[in-house]
Parts: structure tokens; C-alpha cells; sequence
């Protein structure tokens, strides 16, 4: 439904998506990729298993590896490209932040659905007739509600909830 949606989405988490930094609670973290997800998703940028993926690694991943990686692990994962515009940009800025999983849970739990995290025939079949607008506000007051819990929240928190108004509003005008 959206795929054309990516390289847009892409455009806008490559200017909230830092550089480089050794985040306490995800740890090394480059273009909003930690460690683990560059060693999870390698193939997506040409390494093999035999290849060693390490901070130095992670430190030179350029934001065109990156976009690939975001479009295998996070884009892809969360099924966006089966969901209205608009929507499927949203999920896809939860999906980076909170995983591909929780992203799906939030729109499940948006759209009333029973919230078990895995995108099948009736989230995607609900989202196509849902109002999109209205599901992604109330999917981004929901994740809102899930990142105040979260232990790194308080030092992260002003511009959380910056991003999330943000894309709360993007998300909006493309639908």
C-alpha cells in the first residue's frame, strides 16, 4: 500500500537519528542503530556471518547503510509498507525507537484490536478501513503512555516528546 512512503520516512528519522553515542540503556548506538541491531541485520548491508561487527564498525556506518538497515530491520518488520500513508510512516518512528513488535502492539491497540505484537490479515485489514488521522493520534498518545515508563524517559523525555509531536503531525498531513 505505501512502500513509496519509505524513502520519505527515511529522509526525516535520518535528520532525528544522531551519530554516534554510547547510550546507557541500548548501548552503542549509531543513526538510531545499536550494535546488536547492525550485527542482527548485517546482510541488509553485504556482511556475512564470518564478518566481525564492532563499535568501530557501528562508528562507520554511513546513512545510506543505515536507510538499508532501517528499511530490513524496522520498515519491513513492522509491515508498514501494508498500511495507509501516513500511518505506516508512524508506526515505522515507534518501530525504530521501540522495536518492529511494540510499534505493531501500539496500532493494534489503536485500532481496538487484541494486542499481541504480530501484524496478520486483521490489523492490516482494519487499518486499510480505519480513519487514519484518528488512529495515529491515538497510537502516539499510546506510545506517549509506554515511553513514560520506560527507566531512560526523564533524561530523554523533552525531545521524546518533541519527536512524537512531530511525527504525530507529519504523519497526519501525509495521510
Amino acid at each position: 500500500m505505501a512502500l513509496a512512503t519509505y524513502p520519505l520516512a527515511a529522509s526525516k528519522l535520518g535528520l532525528t537519528e544522531g551519530l554516534y553515542w554510547d547510550d546507557p540503556v541500548g548501548g552503542p548506538t549509531m543513526r538510531g542503530i545499536t550494535l546488536t541491531t547492525l550485527r542482527n541485520n548485517r546482510a541488509a548491508i553485504g556482511l556475512s556471518a564470518a564478518d566481525a561487527v564492532t563499535v568501530a564498525t557501528l562508528k562507520a556506518l554511513t546513512e545510506e547503510d543505515a536507510r538499508k538497515i532501517w528499511k530490513a530491520g524496522y520498515w519491513d518488520r513492522a509491515c508498514c509498507d501494508r498500511l495507509p500513508i501516513g500511518l505506516d510512516y508512524a508506526v515505522f518512528d515507534i518501530a525504530i525507537n521501540s522495536g518492529p513488535a511494540k510499534a505493531v502492539e501500539l496500532l493494534q491497540e489503536a485500532l481496538g484490536l487484541h494486542d499481541d505484537g504480530i501484524f496478520g490479515n486483521m490489523t492490516e485489514g482494519t487499518a486499510a478501513k480505519c480513519n487514519v488521522p484518528a488512529t495515529i493520534a491515538r497510537m502516539n498518545a499510546l506510545r506517549v503512555k509506554f515511553m513514560v515508563k520506560l527507566r531512560n524517559w526523564k533524561p530523554n523525555s523533552a525531545g521524546w516528546a518533541d519527536r512524537v509531536a512531530t511525527v504525530t503531525a507529519d504523519a497526519i498531513a501525509l495521510a
